[in-house]
């Protein structure tokens, strides 16, 4: 009970102080949107229902939650690849997550944390966190070398979930983490993975977590090559250096030319640190969404960054517009049903009476432009 209220007490600190930025935020984007280029018509007619009373086109926001459930993840990677760390940082917590069967039972955490008793570990299992429980996550243990075990429990559970019907059933996007704190970092479990696991149209998106391992080995590099360069800028180079080397060796991994080759990449450095987040892992998982709706549920059910909602909301409504008439006119109703729904995350809030402050005031911010 004390670790909920610690998680409700974190929502309430994250969600409160970001309506009152998402107000500001959106106020200023449709500002500019009204005053659009010839290039690009937008125009608005004045409104013709009050924002409370369209209430975002809940109804369709609430369907598309109803058919597509909760954002689900499988994330793979060996031990101690930071997994762990990148799920708390993507769900704003610091709490271990809940743990849940097949059938839907809480389990015991300590089943599913790294030990010498890793063969209980069930890639069926649920984790979700409190802090955020639009998000499934499925976990494997990544592939050991020469244990084609895991790696069949992987397929096993793709092709599962690819056939299921239902699409909250489905998994929606695979995070690959590849720690790059040893001298081999892609080994051949994780080619064999690109090579023979197709995933269809889910996203793969492959996490190098630990970057960072890398810095020593730039650090060096720089030295070597301007010996007039001192410490201190060789240590502040050293970070941007680490990812640069490691990018142009990137391409001419196997796994990027394989038969199944991830959709996309991400480096992620210093995950033990406070002040390091995900957003760039959510901005490459979004993009690489090619389903509209999933699109919508994942960025929607993200929490991390106001700055991913509205590119989304306020790029769907540029979209909507091209090509039309100069003369058509989105009533104000259908503009902020369009927008407001990809916020889902603050906008059900009513602590505080936060989502009536933001209707009203919000509308009046509107009807002035």
């Amino acid at each position: 009970m004390l670790s909920i209220c610690r998680d409700l007490d974190a929502q309430s600190n994250y969600t409160v102080p970001r309506t009152f930025a998402l107000q500001a935020y959106l106020t200023k984007s449709f500002r500019n949107l009204a005053t659009r280029s010839p290039d690009h018509p937008f125009t608005m007619s004045q409104p013709t229902a009050n924002l409370g009373q369209a209430a975002f086109d809940a109804a369709r926001a609430k369907d598309i939650r109803r058919k597509a459930g909760r954002f689900r993840i499988l994330i793979i990677g060996r031990a101690n690849a930071g997994k762990t760390t990148i799920l708390k940082k993507v769900c704003n917590t610091t709490e271990e997550p809940h743990i849940y069967n097949s059938r839907g039972m809480e389990i015991d955490l300590d089943i599913v944390r790294p030990t010498d008793e890793r063969g209980l570990h069930d890639i069926d299992n649920e984790m979700i966190f409190l802090s955020n429980p639009g998000f499934i996550f499925h976990d494997s243990r990544g592939f050991e070398a020469g244990n084609t075990t895991e790696l069949k429990h992987v397929k096993d559970f793709i092709s599962r979930r690819a056939n299921q019907r239902k699409l909250k059933n489905q998994v929606h996007a695979i995070w690959y983490c590849i720690p790059m704190d040893n001298n081999r970092p892609v080994t051949k479990a994780e080619d064999t993975f690109f090579e023979e696991c197709g995933t269809g149209h889910v996203p793969v998106i492959v996490v190098f977590t630990k970057l960072d391992a890398l810095d020593d080995q730039a650090f060096g590099a720089l030295k070597q090559e301007n010996p007039d360069i001192t410490h201190a800028e060789a240590l502040i180079q050293a970070p941007l250096r680490a990812q640069q080397d490691f990018e142009a060796r990137r391409p001419n991994l196997r796994i990027f030319k394989s038969r199944y080759p991830p959709k996309d990449h991400v480096y992620l450095r210093d995950m033990n640190l406070p002040t390091t987040d995900c957003i760039q892992l959510l901005e490459r998982t979004a993009a690489a969404i090619d389903n509209d709706v999933l699109q919508m549920l994942f960025v929607s059910t993200q929490q991390s960054s106001l700055k991913l909602c509205t590119q989304y909301a306020i790029g769907k409504i540029l979209a909507r517009t091209q090509g039309l008439d100069p003369a058509h006119k989105l009533t104000l109703k259908e503009i902020q049903s369009s927008i407001l729904r990809w916020y889902p995350h603050i906008l059900d809030v009513s602590i505080y009476g936060v989502s009536h402050f933001l209707c009203s005031d919000f509308n009046h911010h509107l009807t002035r432009m």
